[in-house]
Parts: structure tokens; sequence; C-alpha cells
């Protein structure tokens, strides 16, 4: 298992580098991302018992699924700091941590609730539909597939 996350970190370092480079533009850049996020998390409810099939699903799961994650959230914050005031940033931020930690508490009793009722692969499955949804509503969005600007920053003390 220690292996598995391994590889998960190398792809997070990979996704690191690549942040800020594509060529697409932030629309079509993050609604990938975030597509890929889905796929790569779509191998885990695929993954039925301890095997060499089970391994290399979850360690293609972590090939997929980290880069475009630490790509997601590398290129998120980015745009949040440079939309943001500076003087107002660490309260956006800290605003934006329990908003994503209160939905991830949220996601995680939902989640049970809905794991005892339909069992655990079906709760997967379920999740990894609502992150390809949360891919299409970003990509029909205005900062979504059309936005190939990229980031719009105000001047300082605009």
């Amino acid at each position: 298992l220690g292996v598995i996350f391994a590889i998960g970190g190398a792809g997070s370092v990979a996704g690191a580098i690549i942040a800020g480079r594509s060529r697409a533009g932030f629309g079509p850049s993050i609604t990938v991302a975030l597509l890929l996020v889905s796929i790569g998390t779509a191998f885990v409810p695929m993954v039925s018992e301890v095997s060499i099939l089970g391994v290399a699903l979850l360690a293609g799961s972590q090939v997929v699924t980290d880069p475009a994650w630490t790509f997601f959230n590398v290129n998120e914050l980015t745009t949040r700091q440079g939309l943001v005031p500076i003087d107002m940033q660490g309260r956006v931020s800290a605003s934006v941590r329990v908003l994503e930690f209160g939905g991830e508490l949220a996601g995680t009793v939902v989640g049970g609730l809905i794991a005892s009722e339909i069992g655990l692969r079906e709760t997967l499955v379920v999740a990894v539909c609502l992150m390809a949804l949360n891919a299409v509503v970003f990509a029909a969005s205005p900062g979504g597939i059309r936005n190939r600007r990229g980031l719009q920053v105000a001047s300082p003390g605009v």
C-alpha cells in the first residue's frame, strides 16, 4: 500500500511541474484535470480482491488522479490569489478551507449513510459520477472550457 501511495506522490510532483504550463488555456486545462480525477477514481471500485490486478488498478488510480489533482490545486490557488486583494487573502483562504473541510466531513457522513444502504462499491461509483458531473458543470460555466485567456488580474489598488 505504501508503494502505491509513493507512486501517487511522484505523480503529484509531475502535476506540480506541469501546472501553469498548459497551452490549452485555463478553462480547458482545469476541465481535463477534473475529468482525469474522476477517471482515476473510477479505478478504485473496480478492485474486488487483493491481487496483481487490484494493485495495478490502485496504482493506476494514483498515476492518473494525483498529478491531475495537484495540477488543479495549483491552478485553483493561483487563480484565487490573483483575484483576491492581498489584504484579504488570509480570510478568503481560511474561508475556502472551512468550506472544503466542512464539505469533506459532510460527504463522509453522507457517503457512509449511502454505503450502509447500497454498498461500498456502489457508493464509490456514485462518487465517481458526481466527480464527473463536477467537471461537466465547470466546463459549462463561464470559467470553463471556453475560457482560454486564463487569469485576468486587476492592477494593484483597483
